[in-house]
């Protein structure tokens, strides 16, 4: 079942494209859904970013910023695991992100950043930034393989983030109701 397909921007996901377009109604669901995928697997990176650059602007502590940054790049996380935070955020973040994923093309928004960073002074919250990015990327990780090892315990594949974000989205684009236990079990 494992072979994989890639998104429109070249985002790699584990799961047999032709098994999750069953479940799908129409071409532009695949298209919607393929997109999707890639908008909530960077939501943790989008939060994070913006966040800090808010940040620069406020008077708020080194570790006051890096505990907020660290709690929206887990926030970013959470809402990418689960179908119904996905269905609330769908529309406003897919938005913002269609303007945000062009400007990294460029790598305008950690440009922006640093400038920030530059005519704030606010050279602590810049590190910060990276150091909540780092160890938030570090329990993600975890979460993940202790997830992944139950997921191939129990049916014999793993799934990483990026493959359970897809599954949870077929919910949102389906026209059937998936139970994602059952549906992994197939």
């Amino acid at each position: 079942m494992k072979q994989g397909f890639r998104t429109p921007n070249g985002m790699k996901v584990g799961l047999d494209m032709n098994y999750c377009m069953r479940y799908l109604k129409s071409d532009d669901d695949v298209i919607a859904w393929s997109v999707s995928i890639e908008v909530f697997s960077y939501l943790s990176a989008f939060l994070s970013l913006i966040g800090a650059i808010v940040l620069m602007f406020s008077e708020v502590t080194t570790l006051g910023a890096g505990l907020t940054v660290l709690g929206l790049y887990l926030l970013g996380f959470v809402i990418s695991q689960s179908a119904r935070l996905m269905f609330l955020f769908r529309l406003p973040y897919k938005l913002g992100f269609a303007f945000y994923e062009r400007l990294t093309r460029l790598f305008i928004p950690h440009i922006a950043l640093i400038v920030v960073t530059i005519l704030t002074g606010k050279y602590l919250i810049l590190l910060a930034y990276l150091v909540a990015r780092f160890v938030g990327l570090l329990l993600v990780m975890f979460v993940i393989g202790v997830r992944g090892r139950r997921y191939h315990s129990r049916y014999g594949v793993y799934f990483g983030d990026t493959e359970i974000t897809a599954i949870k989205l077929l919910n949102i684009y389906s026209n059937k109701k998936i139970d994602v236990n059952k549906w992994i079990a197939k």
